[in-house]
């Protein structure tokens, strides 16, 4: 048995192992390279929106927003969240494209308009949030330009979950300020 591989090493590896009929276990979520032989061991991108949904719905959160990157791993979490809450549950949804990630005006504007933010209210500390919950789904750079500009944009962290994915237990990211108490699913560890 060949393994433990990651995505890109099973890429590379698996035209050798099929070659040979060598099984091959796999820590990758990409469902896509399963077949004979070829186990995926990892914790797909739905299961983890899936786990945290059914989270935030222990939590009484009912009101949700979506910021993702816009790519197959932005889209794949946007289809499992509209599969799993409500319609009139998503308040707004914004996928990002990575030409926009490199406009921080553009970004910042974006994000503002997202959460309805307006200058006069920045000081009332009576102000409904608009969002419950909001899912971050992207890689580590994409949730480190996102995140300090909603609290910036006073997104109350005390009355907003931010809820991501498994990439959210990222050293950079567990140290990072705007995100204190996110929540995100963790693969048990058994040992």
């Amino acid at each position: 048995i060949l393994g433990p591989l990651l995505r890109e090493n099973l890429v590379k590896t698996k035209p050798i192992a099929k070659h040979f009929e060598i099984p091959v276990i796999s820590f990758t979520n990409d469902k896509n390279l399963a077949e004979e032989n070829i186990w995926i061991t990892g914790f797909s991108p739905e299961d983890q929106i899936e786990k945290m949904i059914n989270y935030s719905a222990k939590c009484n959160k009912s009101n949700y927003g979506f910021i993702g990157i816009e790519n197959e791993y932005g889209n794949i979490a946007l289809q499992k969240i509209n599969e799993k809450i409500n319609k009139d549950q998503i308040v707004k949804y914004l996928l990002i494209n990575k030409d926009t990630i490199l406009k921080k005006e553009k970004l910042n504007r974006l994000l503002k308009n997202f959460l309805e933010y307006k200058d006069e209210e920045s000081l009332n500390v009576d102000k409904k949030t608009l969002f419950d919950a909001i899912f971050i789904v992207g890689d580590t750079n994409f949730v480190l330009e996102i995140m300090p500009i909603l609290t910036y944009y006073d997104l109350d962290l005390k009355y907003t979950h931010i809820l991501g994915t498994s990439i959210f237990n990222d050293q950079l990211l567990l140290n990072e300020h705007s995100l204190l108490n996110a929540k995100f699913p963790k693969v048990e560890e058994v040992g």
